[in-house]
């Protein structure tokens, strides 16, 4: 990630595997091995800057610059689709023990997802 700035990090266990996920302003969400240290896989999606990140089991929910919410399958690292988008940037995203997915985004509205 040489040159890009990193805004978020999570971590995400499979098959006794560990990989830390990355997020920043380069776009796309990096996925490094933790026992190798190298990039694994990039997954790519947002046309801006991946802001925050949560995991639900295999599935990550992701939010950007670019006003989207997607969602990811972590197994294979690969797209699942658009869940919704916001008026302006996503700021953050909170999953409840509910199922229930709550998003922030600059445009000040708290939008509360059932996905």
């Amino acid at each position: 990630m040489d040159g890009d700035e990193v805004l978020v990090l999570n971590f995400y266990e499979y098959n006794q595997e560990g990989y830390i996920l990355v997020g920043g302003n380069n776009r796309n969400i990096q996925v490094y091995s933790i026992r190798t240290g190298k990039l694994e896989k990039e997954m790519e999606g947002h046309t801006d800057s991946t802001t925050c990140m949560v995991i639900d089991g295999n599935n990550l929910i992701t939010g950007s610059d670019d006003r989207s919410i997607r969602i990811w399958n972590l197994i294979g690292f690969t797209p699942e689709g658009v869940l919704g988008n916001h008026k302006e940037a996503i700021a953050d995203l909170l999953l409840l023990n509910t199922g229930l997915l709550v998003s922030c985004g600059q445009d000040r509205i708290i939008y509360v997802w059932r996905w």
